[in-house]
């Protein structure tokens, strides 16, 4: 079966292209929800892999009126809290 559950007109329902998206993701790509869980909802995120194996994600939500407008602004700062958790967390270990 590769049909996933379709909660909005807008969700994923292939798993093959749901994979690939992941695959992206795991390589550091942004992960996007444009709408795929609520109409009205959008989000960005990015993933946050620590020196232990553990997988992390911080992610920002945002009303999809605003998604284009907002889009490359939170992107950045995403990237930038990245950073600066990748450094802290350097300091840890």
């Amino acid at each position: 079966m590769n049909k996933l559950e379709k909660k909005t007109a807008s969700t994923i329902t292939d798993l093959n292209v749901l994979i690939e998206q992941i695959e992206g993701i795991r390589k550091g790509n942004f992960a996007y929800d444009i709408e795929e869980h609520d109409d009205e909802v959008c989000a960005i995120g990015l993933p946050l892999n620590t020196n232990n194996g553990i997988n992390l994600a911080i992610s920002v939500v945002i009303p999809s009126y605003r998604f284009e407008r907002q889009k490359e602004l939170v992107e950045h700062a995403l990237i930038e809290c990245i950073e600066q958790c990748n450094t802290r967390l350097r300091t840890l270990t």
